[in-house]
């Protein structure tokens, strides 16, 4: 079979940790490995874990197989409060990995969400002392900041637009994010500023801005529905903004955190009306989490608009066993220059590391398949291989 696990690794889409801020009441490491909150009986009997625990007792030369032992490596080998002795580790897997580079979107966790930190440069050159690493600016962190503040709408529209535009060009950040799917869904519309600043002023009065996604969950339709078309409109200004400096936007698609994500308007296709814009659509979509699990439409639009990118985190590491499946109902439709790894790994660094892991062992089973089947020779889908884990994110983002 082909064996990708000696190339770099480009992580195109992951989320900082930060090593003291790994523990939060009540949590257990494996329940950093499953998307909802669950006994613990669960936990230990989801594939992924098991998986997980397989792969640490292999680089910490662990020779138990129970749990309970592994774990206690791998607290002994990343002990809290022991900064040097984490770093190391941190080093071990990003090195069995061949980890060498990551984007990381800035956004999450955030002052909107639990377990609020931010990451900065500083504090990541100290985590990682061979990798290389960019940032993303997240809209919707900006968004609630700003509103929170309760300002005038002009204000918050050039405070936003100044914003991103500065994180550009004086402090090399490398493309935006946008979770606007979290609450709001992708049907997203350019509309009119009179209507964005009525719809603002309008809640800013009542001072609904000031409330966190999941207690805005809670509220009347209408509400999130005034504050949709703030967030459509200043979404737009921010793809505009991403055409005037030659930069992508990350879009979030797909599957999220229940229950302040609805699945049913995360669906990719509901972006097709803002690919086709004559005025949007010229900006570089890169497309996250391959959709899961509209992963097919999401692979059409790669397939019909030149400025649209997959990035396949999410489906790795977080469905394991149907890794190679889901790689190969991307590769029915998409170009193999415009598929992008990443982990979407947050919070400890083994999610980075099982991700990339997982995700060599998947696209190469996927590529074997394809030239199993006479589609594509051998020397072809190693460079395709290289191109998905590499390259396709280096070149779309002009990075050196």
């Amino acid at each position: 079979m082909m064996d990708l696990s000696k190339c770099p690794v480009l992580d195109h889409h992951a989320h900082a940790f930060l090593p003291d801020k790994e523990e939060e009441k009540g949590a257990t490491f494996a329940q950093f490995f499953h998307w909802t909150v669950a006994s613990e009986e669960e936990n230990e009997n989801y594939i992924l874990y098991r998986r997980v625990l397989k792969e640490l007792a292999r680089v910490l030369g662990c020779t138990s197989k129970k749990p309970k032992d592994i774990l206690a490596e791998r607290n002994k080998a990343y002990p809290y409060g022991d900064t040097e002795k984490q770093i190391e580790y941190i080093a071990r897997l990003f090195d069995d990995a061949k980890i060498a580079w990551l984007f990381f979107d800035t956004g999450y966790p955030s002052s909107e969400y639990p377990h609020s930190y931010d990451a900065d440069a500083k504090s990541l050159s100290r985590t990682f002392k061979k990798q290389k690493f960019n940032f993303i600016i997240r809209f919707d962190k900006l968004f609630f900041r700003l509103f929170k503040a309760t300002k005038p709408f002009d204000d918050v529209l050039n405070e936003f637009l100044e914003t991103i535009t500065n994180v550009v060009k004086k402090e090399g950040y490398i493309g935006f994010k946008s979770a606007i799917a979290y609450g709001y869904g992708l049907d997203i519309h350019d509309h009119d500023i009179e209507d964005a600043r009525k719809a603002y002023e309008e809640l800013r009065k009542k001072n609904l801005f000031a409330l966190p996604l999941d207690e805005k969950m809670s509220k009347h339709p209408d509400i999130i529905a005034k504050e949709k078309i703030v967030r459509d409109f200043l979404t737009c200004r921010g793809i505009e903004t991403s055409i005037k400096f030659n930069v992508p936007v990350q879009m979030h698609t797909g599957i999220g955190e229940s229950p302040i994500i609805n699945v049913q308007k995360c669906n990719p296709i509901f972006l097709y009306d803002l690919l086709k814009d004559s005025k949007l659509g010229k900006a570089k979509f890169a497309l996250l989490h391959a959709g899961y699990p509209y992963t097919e439409e999401l692979a059409w639009l790669a397939n019909s608009f030149p400025n649209v990118y997959i990035d396949v985190s999410c489906t790795i590491p977080w469905i394991h066993v149907g890794i190679r499946q889901k790689m190969l109902q991307i590769f029915e439709m998409a170009p193999m220059n415009k598929i992008m790894y990443g982990s979407d790994g947050g919070k400890i660094p083994e999610t980075h590391w099982i991700a990339a892991v997982l995700g060599k062992e998947g696209i190469s089973r996927a590529l074997q398949d394809i030239v199993d089947s006479g589609y594509m020779d051998e020397d072809y889908a190693y460079k395709a291989g290289s191109w998905i884990l590499y390259d396709n994110a280096k070149n779309l983002y002009g990075v050196k």
